[in-house]
């Protein structure tokens, strides 16, 4: 079988650039395992965009996640990801194939040779040959270029970015003032945007108010940083929060479990946003950030009680109790096994008892605590009596239907696992065993008060 040609070449490295890193390796692994030469010749293609994105990663690394969106979806200076192929291959085209090589062996003058190669880009960028310009789609090629002038700039800092996110010392905070002030000089604009490019290395984007108060001496003042072109990043996640409020208002437990996991991670995004703006800021009460964030509080909260104020009517719901009445006058309360069992309303109950344990942390947060803290100690109580109640009728056999008495105390096990009291679901899934396991002689169900008045009439 002939080798490839260059139509297939082409055709071929075009389907190699639209992979990312997984997608390569896969097809790595499957190419390598057919024969014949143009596998080999496809094969060893694999190979080379391997090593020359590995190449990449390490020149570009202080520019890379401005082609990717973030994670937790806040917006962030970012630029379409079709441009990193042209843009890296215009650079490493302009640079001498040794120096590349050296890329592989990771030595110390990786830096200076990443941080040239990062200048060669911002030329290449400017120019816009190569596919560059095609690839921006309209977009600002000059705002990168400017951006990849950063990247020494950028690549120093990297190393302490772990610092200027935590505690840094005076030292460590005064090598982000000079790297601020440096930038600034280079472009009237360009202190912020270096921080946007430390904003995409982060993961937590609360953390960047961290950076922001190292920044100037009164960043952390609101009257100041809401005049400052920074503030933008307080606005982000203002705008954030209050995205992820509107979705926690839309969420109805009939939803189901996957948008109760996306609700339960906004509630502890916002919670941690939060946390980090009362730590780190200082937001007077009336100024307009303090305004929309007492009022995102304030709606969270409510929407949060009303929850905890459903998860119990749905409890009495789903397990129900009649009273029944024993000796003479005496009465008591004991499941009623023969009410029909509703499958949404299991699942609902369900969802609402999750969403109790979800906001353990977040509840603090949102002034929701003692809510939340007699909310559980009401189920533990309920849930707990239900179970001891059907176990006690079903050993005694006074239960008509001892397959769904059964089952109606392991459900009220699931509900006390999903509050976060597996000690207690462990104990009475034991009971359910053993009690599944014995036969005792029926005895007379008890009557309930209605059957009982009615008979004696």
């Amino acid at each position: 079988m002939t080798e490839l040609s260059a139509a297939h070449r082409q055709a071929l490295a075009r389907i190699l650039d639209a992979c990312d890193d997984a997608a390569l390796g896969r097809l790595e692994r499957a190419v390598g395992a057919l024969p014949g030469a143009r596998a080999a010749g496809f094969a060893a293609m694999i190979r080379d965009e391997g090593r020359d994105r590995r190449r990449r990663r390490l020149a570009l690394a202080p520019i890379l996640p401005l082609f990717r969106p973030r994670r937790d979806g806040v917006p962030g200076l970012g630029f379409p990801p079709a441009l990193l192929g042209p843009i890296w291959r215009a650079a490493a085209a302009a640079e001498q194939p040794d120096l590349l090589a050296r890329l592989d062996d990771e030595d110390d003058d990786l830096p200076a040779l990443g941080d040239r190669l990062c200048l060669l880009a911002a030329g290449a960028i400017r120019r816009g040959g190569g596919g560059i310009a095609e690839a921006a789609a309209g977009g600002d090629l000059e705002e990168l270029a400017r951006c990849f002038d950063l990247a020494p700039t950028v690549r120093r800092g990297l190393s302490s970015l772990a610092a200027w996110t935590d505690r840094p010392d005076g030292e460590q905070a005064a090598e982000l003032r000079v790297m601020v002030r440096d930038a600034a000089e280079q472009s009237p604009d360009g202190a912020i945007r270096l921080i946007e490019i430390f904003f995409a290395h982060l993961d937590d984007a609360a953390r960047i108010l961290r950076i922001l108060v190292q920044t100037s001496g009164a960043a952390g003042r609101e009257a100041f940083l809401s005049e400052s072109e920074m503030g933008v990043f307080v606005e982000r996640l203002v705008d954030a929060m209050e995205a992820r409020a509107a979705r926690l208002s839309a969420f109805q437990p009939s939803d189901g479990a996957e948008a109760l996991a996306a609700v339960s991670a906004d509630l502890a995004w916002c919670a941690g946003v939060l946390g980090e703006i009362d730590l780190t800021l200082q937001i007077r009460p009336d100024s307009r950030w303090g305004r929309r964030i007492r009022a995102l509080r304030d709606s969270v909260a409510a929407r949060l009680e009303r929850r905890l104020n459903e998860a119990e009517r749905a409890v009495d719901e789903v397990l129900p109790m009649e009273r029944i009445q024993t000796i003479g006058r005496m009465t008591r309360e004991l499941p009623a096994f023969d009410a029909p069992e509703d499958r949404a309303a299991v699942d609902r109950a369900r969802i609402l008892m999750s969403l109790v344990a979800a906001i353990r942390r977040p509840a603090a947060v949102f002034a929701c605590e003692a809510a939340r803290t007699r909310l559980l100690a009401a189920l533990d109580e309920r849930l707990m009596t239900y179970a001891d109640s059907a176990l006690e009728l079903i050993n005694a056999g006074l239960a008509p239907d001892e397959d769904r008495a059964l089952t109606r105390v392991e459900l009220a096990a699931d509900f006390l696992a999903r509050i976060e009291r597996a000690d207690a679901a462990r104990a009475v899934r034991r009971r359910v065993a053993a009690a599944g396991a014995c036969q005792p002689h029926p005895l007379p169900h008890p009557q309930p008060l209605a059957a009982t008045a009615s008979s004696a009439a």
